[in-house]
């Protein structure tokens, strides 16, 4: 018999981040604040049994299917290539692992078939955690279709073993999954569209979410994020967010505060090795005006407004498509 779940994945902006000297293993410390937006992709994925001589002459990774759709950003003429279907596909890695964990528990017979359909929104390659959110909401679909009864720990510590933001987005998601999820997950302290990610960013601490009307934009370029940490390494850093402040100013709804401590120490890197993105910027400054804030999210190429307004954003949205930038608006989550 065939289960189907269906999971929105959300796309994150980075409204602080600090990065830090390169350790022995050559992996950056970060300390980062993170927010979940609502622009998301459906992520619907459906369990269905297969014969006993199938299952056992394949291997598990071949029993898993990655299909997607980009009409939503083709339509943009932004997108020419499809995404993987195999284990390149960080969905399809998530499912493995999955598997790796629970084959008992799933049962051989009972769901040796996985398909992962997602319809994608979120820019590719935008700097926007689309992937890392796209596992996430595999992790807790196969939680729910074999009924594993994880707890929000237990997934945000596989996630982990996907990748640095994948734990943060299992987290966060949950706030815009309320009616398909657990409600012990829906009730975890955990579960919050905003959080701190702290080591490699996998360390997720819980923050009250901000609300506010978004626009993200990008250019269309790519930007390799281990070369960006490279760059950075030979920068010289003046000014780090406080994220000790910003927890605060959060808790507080002091937008002023907020604002203050909005910096990301990877502009000083990528807005000079790609000047599109500081022409980005700009342009996005001179549309949010003094009520809005304008920042490079990760390492680029995107970049995110914070607006007084719905109004606001669909302006800016509607200015920045007109001149061909890749944009979307919308709102933070706030899971309220």
């Amino acid at each position: 018999m065939k289960k189907t779940i269906t999971i929105r994945s959300f796309a994150k902006v980075n409204l602080s981040l600090d990065v830090g000297a390169p350790r022995a293993d050559g992996m950056h410390p970060v300390d980062t604040v993170m927010q979940l937006i609502g622009i998301g992709d459906d992520v619907k994925v459906s369990v269905c049994a297969r014969s006993e001589a199938e299952d056992k002459a394949e291997d598990p990774a071949s029993r898993i299917f990655v299909t997607t759709d980009l009409t939503a950003l083709q339509a943009g003429g932004h997108v020419t290539e499809d995404l993987p279907a195999d284990r390149g596909n960080i969905a399809h890695r998530a499912a493995e692992r999955m598997m790796e964990h629970f084959r008992e528990a799933a049962g051989r017979k009972a769901a040796p078939v996985i398909h992962i359909a997602i319809t994608k929104r979120i820019p590719i390659a935008a700097g926007l955690a689309g992937g890392s959110g796209n596992a996430a909401a595999v992790l807790h679909a196969l939680n729910v279709l074999w009924s594993l009864d994880l707890s929000l720990t237990e997934i945000m510590k596989i996630a982990a073993e996907l990748g640095s933001d994948v734990p943060f987005c299992a987290a966060g998601m949950v706030a815009g999954n309320r009616e398909v999820l657990p409600a012990r997950l829906v009730r975890d302290p955990l579960a919050s569209p905003c959080g701190r990610g702290r080591g490699t960013g996998t360390e997720v601490e819980p923050l009250p979410a901000w609300d506010s009307a978004v626009v993200i934009a990008k250019p269309d370029i790519g930007m390799s994020t281990a070369a960006v940490y490279r760059g950075f390494d030979r920068c010289i850093v003046s000014k780090r967010p406080d994220n000790d402040a910003l927890a605060q100013a959060l808790a507080a709804g002091d937008r002023a505060g907020v604002y203050r401590q909005m910096i990301n120490v990877l502009e000083l890197y990528s807005l000079v090795a790609a000047p599109q993105i500081q022409q980005l910027k700009t342009r996005m400054e001179q549309e949010a005006g003094a009520d809005g804030f304008v920042l490079m999210s990760g390492s680029g190429p995107t970049v995110y407004a914070l607006l007084a307004s719905d109004e606001a954003a669909a302006r800016c949205q509607a200015a920045l498509t007109a001149e061909g930038w890749q944009a979307y608006n919308g709102r933070t989550l706030t899971g309220r």
